[in-house]
């Protein structure tokens, strides 16, 4: 698979700062298609510091995809991305938790997290930053850690109430809050023309899951310039509705081109014959958005 990227990011009405995080790697594969990586997150207003935290977790990502590109495919194929996400998370939890407490502040922030290689892809995140996939039907790939979410699961209420409901904004779990963040997984394969869309909370307050299948048409989004307006338009949207958070996105769309798809099969000859390639990676985006230079043991 080849991909399209987008991003866009805003501050929102109400605050001075844009507490958001995010990032795009993607590199080309020798033997054809791509590896495609992105991460939203989301730092905690009610908190200190957000900004911090999510470029603290954007960083501790974007280091594993450089630390481990080479090594990406097998990792995949062996399905140990999600032991090895989990340590990142676990290791950003503990790097926040031990900030705030010689600090003595309070600072969180929410994650989602999107990896594409050779045709499947895997999902994650804490807190209630979403990923969704657009193919036919708009389909979330993530589950919030939210008060509204286990009310909704309950039955106590309906999607279009969880909203605006007045306790909307709280956690149940996030990075550098808590005891323990247990991240939720999912795994599967790509479509073909899918949308693969990572957002915070700020796109899902105003807009309904139909709206939003409605604007992520991948039948109209071919350009990472229409991509690009398609995001701005719906933050614009949001904003006028009465949103005030900060607003972040990444959209990706998946397609396979006829170059992956002659060197997936020569590579699949190659196996039968004994003699399949290394695959070998070449970075070719390498773009995030933080707002501090500040770091963190």
């Amino acid at each position: 698979m080849d991909f399209l990227t987008a991003a866009y990011s805003d501050t929102g009405t109400h605050k001075r700062t844009n507490e958001d995080s995010l990032c795009l790697r993607r590199a080309l594969l020798s033997t054809g298609g791509e590896i495609v990586m992105a991460v939203v997150c989301d730092g905690m207003g009610g908190l200190q510091r957000g900004e911090l935290a999510s470029a603290v977790c954007v960083r501790a990502f974007c280091d594993w995809f450089g630390h481990q590109l080479e090594r990406i495919p097998a990792i995949f194929r062996e399905g140990r991305v999600r032991e090895e996400w989990s340590r990142v998370f676990e290791t950003t939890h503990r790097r926040l938790l031990a900030y705030s407490a010689a600090q003595r502040v309070q600072l969180g922030t929410t994650a989602a997290v999107f990896l594409a290689c050779e045709g499947r892809y895997i999902a994650a995140n804490v807190g209630d930053s979403r990923v969704y996939e657009r193919g036919g039907a708009l389909r979330r790939l993530t589950e919030d850690h939210s008060l509204v979410a286990r009310e909704m699961a309950m039955g106590h209420i309906t999607e279009d109430e969880s909203r605006h409901h007045p306790q909307r904004n709280v956690l149940l779990q996030c990075l550098g809050n808590g005891d323990s963040v247990t991240p939720f997984f999912r795994e599967g394969a790509l479509q073909n023309n899918g949308l693969y869309f990572l957002c915070t909370d700020g796109y899902v307050h105003e807009l309904s899951a139909k709206e939003l299948e409605e604007r992520l048409s991948p039948f109209r989004l071919n350009s990472r310039e229409q991509m690009t307006e398609e995001l701005q338009a719906m933050a614009e949207e949001c904003k006028i509705r009465g949103e005030t958070d900060n607003i972040t996105a990444v959209l990706l769309k998946a397609s396979e081109s006829a170059l992956s798809t002659e060197s997936g099969l020569r590579r699949a000859w190659k196996r039968l014959l004994g003699k399949e390639e290394k695959p070998t990676t070449t970075l070719v985006e390498m773009s995030q958005l933080l707002h501090t230079e500040e770091t963190i043991p």
